[in-house]
Parts: C-alpha cells; sequence; structure tokens
C-alpha cells in the first residue's frame, strides 16, 4: 500500500503541467492617448445646417463631423490625424488640456474652451472642408476652467462662459473686446457648470 501511494503521488507530480504563459500586456496605441486626452464628461455640440446635422467633440484638440460620425476631422487643419499609417496625435491639439466646453456659434463657427483656460474660435467658408482658428484673450478671467460656453446668437460674436471653483464671479460675458462679469460672486459663489441664452430674448440668460 505505501508503494501504491508513493507511485501516486509521483505520477500526480509528474503529470502536473507548467503554468501557461502570462499573456503580454497590451501597449497603449494612439487611440489610448486620444481617449486619455478626453475630459471624464466629454464637450460634445450640435447644430443644424440646412437638410444636415453638425457634431462637434473635444478631446485636447476639436473634432467635428458633417455626417454623424461616418466621418471625422480635426479643426482647424480639417482632416482626420488618423487618415495616415502613422496618425497625428499632435495635430490641432489647443494644449495639453481636456475642451471643458465646446458650443456653435453657428453652423459656421464653433468656440471651445479647455481646461486649461485656453480658448478658440473656429471658423469656416467651405462647409467645414477648411476652417480658420483665432484665439481668444483669457486676460479678465479668473484662473481657473471654463465648464460651459453660450453664444449670444442672432449673429453676435459675443458669448457667456460659466466657471467653476469659487470665490469670484461664476458667469462672464465676452462682448468681442473684453470679458465683462455677468453674475457677481455676490450674487451666488458656487461652482456654475451651464448656461443657455433665451433664444427668443438674448438679454435673459439661464445658468
Amino acid at each position: 500500500p505505501a508503494a501504491a501511494c508513493s507511485a501516486r503521488v509521483h505520477a500526480r507530480q509528474g503529470s502536473t503541467s507548467p503554468p501557461p504563459p502570462a499573456a503580454p500586456t497590451a501597449q497603449p496605441g494612439p487611440a489610448d492617448t486620444e481617449s486619455g486626452n478626453t475630459g471624464f464628461v466629454a464637450a460634445l455640440a450640435a447644430a443644424a445646417s440646412g437638410a444636415s446635422a453638425l457634431v462637434a467633440f473635444g478631446t485636447n484638440r476639436p473634432w467635428l463631423t458633417t455626417d454623424w460620425g461616418s466621418t471625422w476631422v480635426t479643426l482647424p487643419t480639417a482632416t482626420n490625424p488618423y487618415t495616415p499609417a502613422t496618425p497625428d496625435l499632435g495635430q490641432d491639439v489647443i494644449d495639453a488640456n481636456p475642451i471643458g466646453a465646446i458650443a456653435f456659434a453657428s453652423p459656421t463657427r464653433i468656440l471651445a474652451a479647455t481646461w486649461g483656460g485656453a480658448l478658440r474660435r473656429y471658423d469656416t467658408t467651405t462647409g467645414w472642408t477648411s476652417a480658420t482658428s483665432t484665439p481668444i484673450p483669457s486676460t479678465g478671467l479668473p484662473s481657473t476652467y471654463i465648464t460651459a460656453i453660450a453664444p449670444e446668437g442672432g449673429g453676435s460674436d459675443n458669448f457667456y462662459v460659466t466657471l467653476g471653483g469659487a470665490g469670484y464671479a461664476h458667469v462672464y460675458y465676452w462682448d468681442g473686446a473684453a470679458w465683462n462679469a455677468a453674475m457677481p460672486a455676490n450674487v451666488v459663489d458656487v461652482p456654475t457648470h451651464a448656461i443657455v441664452v433665451d433664444p427668443a430674448n438674448s438679454g435673459i440668460v439661464y445658468a
């Protein structure tokens, strides 16, 4: 019996297979890097353009589709940086921060702001087959992140932004030349994350 037990133990030990090799760890690719440059709640906006729709999306650069996502380009280059054999992760990047707010001022103008406080205006006269980018100065704004953008409408170049944080005004108005506090901190001092201008009366703003 002892010999049989020893044989069974030996058989079990001898038949033990080595552990399977560890699966190789997948290395992050360009799409993973792009995803990492996107805010936890990604900035998204849409606008009607004739019979079609425009959708803008923000990572650390603005993306635009004119055909409900069948094709995408970044602005202002208006090409897809993933089309080349080697994707271009630097094309049209605003700064090292995700875009926290994006909005259509019209079907031919997009406004975008990053968490780092950089603001850009994108314009087209070619149906977004090409575009221009214009920086909007942040001088006059508190040093914090912009959470939402609301164009004034009516063909105006002016718009409102909301701010996170505390200790300062949380709604500011860009009049085309300078920033003006539109909701002073002594009115309400809490982070503000949404804003809309009444389309029937641009003098009424909800935030």
